[in-house]
């Protein structure tokens, strides 16, 4: 039976959901995007072109919940599925963030595009590691004009795995739909080798950039993560259900607006909201609280029948130590125990500003861990094992009985490859061990999976795109 609890009973969940559809129709969501206002202008939801506002209604909101998709399945870019995240919430790979620490160092440095390859190449390593994530910042060896095109290009060069992006405006969602479809020949409509996160600004408003991508996403027939991040005590109520009340209003709004545009768009529901520490000014992605929020709103996705996409394991820790791993391994547990789609995204460190390749190696054994407890224990009568405790009796040897050979190399027993476990102190330590690790990945022959046919269409296609841009300069 697999472990699962909520900190929000049915009735909890009743009272968000009804709290969220007054705020939806009563207050609504400013729009700055000209062009998604317009288009939810025209399809007849009520608005007010002076401030930009839309409303929603909360029969609209109902329809669209109905008309979303509840089930869908990813696939990676060669068109393989991927797991079901029923079996199994994903693992994703950072593969690129706004500092890289290296081991050994207490500050971190600015990334470059290798470090995007070599981040591939551990996630590459990683059995059960079938999605990569990257975010839209600056390579301290790339041209300013030329940052989210290389980069990205520098994804799908090196990967066919799945992609999960946000992009940080229009343009960086039409180079991640682009040079995917140049990575795989074929229009993204009806594809789910990508999926990009849309995040309403906090409090309830839509800014330009966020709206034009939408718009752009929803012409295409991209998949669509929907997903915002109120922080309590600022951008949302201090109170944990308020917070939670303006999350769910603020995701519904994406969902709805999703469905009403473009209906039976695959659709995630997504985002974490983190804590102001009003005494200190802090942010913290990774307070008691910030566990909570996330356990909650992950139990509102499973309440409208979506697959959550809530970002977990975060960590306010600047450098991997205890702190870092028990944030991890709590942050994990309790997203993956209210039925999350992602296990973790892996790899992070300080509040996810900082990437590091050991502490993506060492979240793989958290994320095994925590998968491990969640399966809780299969019981029927092959696992009961009531024929083999009888056949061994009081002086047998259960270690060389068929039965142990058979079950010896499944799922049942996970020890981790980074752990110590039962042998004398290791002289090393944790960090130390994954970093050799890293060193053995990285010093063999750094071979692309992708082949040299799609490097050529999506360097085809970066020669274009770099031409438009020099003569936009000129």
């Amino acid at each position: 039976m697999r472990v699962r609890f909520s900190v929000l009973s049915q009735d909890d969940r009743q009272m968000i959901n009804r709290t969220a559809l007054v705020i939806l129709e009563k207050v609504g969501v400013q729009v700055k995007s000209s062009s998604l206002f317009r288009l939810l202008r025209k399809s007849g939801l009520p608005s007010d072109e002076a401030s930009q506002t839309v409303c929603f209604p909360s029969q609209t909101v109902n329809d669209a919940l109905a008309a979303a998709p509840k089930r869908w399945r990813q696939t990676d870019l060669l068109g393989n599925p991927l797991p079901s995240p029923a079996d199994q919430p994903f693992f994703i790979a950072r593969v690129l963030l706004n500092w890289v620490l290296d081991f050994g160092h207490r500050e971190p440095r600015l990334p470059k595009k290798q470090d995007i390859i070599n981040l591939i190449r551990l996630s590459d390593s990683l059995p059960k590691s079938h999605i990569v994530f990257k975010v839209d910042c600056p390579c301290s060896d790339v041209a300013e004009e030329l940052t989210y095109l290389e980069t990205i290009a520098t994804v799908y060069r090196n990967t066919n795995k799945h992609i999960v992006a946000n992009p940080i405006n229009a343009e960086a969602a039409r180079y991640y739909v682009e040079l995917g479809e140049a990575a795989t020949g074929e229009s993204i409509a009806g594809q789910t080798w990508l999926l990009c996160g849309i995040a309403v600004t906090s409090p309830l408003t839509i800014d330009r950039d966020t709206g034009d991508g939408l718009v752009f996403l929803l012409e295409r027939g991209a998949p669509i993560n929907c997903f915002a991040m109120p922080i309590a005590g600022a951008s949302g109520p201090i109170t944990l259900a308020g917070t939670v009340a303006q999350h769910t209003a603020e995701v519904l709004a994406l969902v709805t607006a999703i469905q009403l545009l473009n209906p039976g768009t695959p659709v995630g529901y997504g985002g974490a909201s983190p804590t102001l520490n009003l005494k200190t000014g802090n942010l913290s992605m990774a307070a008691p609280a910030v566990n909570v929020l996330t356990n909650a709103t992950t139990s509102m996705a499973t309440h409208y029948g979506l697959p959550a996409y809530n970002a977990a394991n975060y960590t306010d820790a600047s450098v991997p130590d205890v702190q870092c791993g028990v944030e991890k391994a709590i942050s994990t547990m309790v997203s993956m125990a209210a039925g999350s789609a992602v296990g973790m995204f892996g790899g992070d460190l300080h509040d996810a500003m900082t990437v590091s390749y050991e502490q993506l190696l060492i979240d793989y054994d958290i994320w095994e861990s925590v998968s491990r407890l969640i399966a809780g224990i299969q019981v029927d009568s092959e696992t009961l094992a009531q024929e083999v405790i009888e056949r061994i009796g009081h002086s047998g040897d259960m270690l060389t009985d068929p039965h142990t050979l058979s079950w010896l190399r499944r799922d049942e027993h996970f020890f981790g490859q980074f752990f110590v476990r039962g042998e004398r102190q290791a002289e090393k330590s944790m960090v130390e061990r994954a970093h050799e690790r890293v060193n053995e990945v990285l010093s063999e022959k750094a071979d692309t999976p992708v082949s040299p046919d799609v490097i050529e269409r999506i360097n085809v296609y970066v020669r274009q795109e770099k031409q438009l841009i020099l003569n936009r300069q000129r």
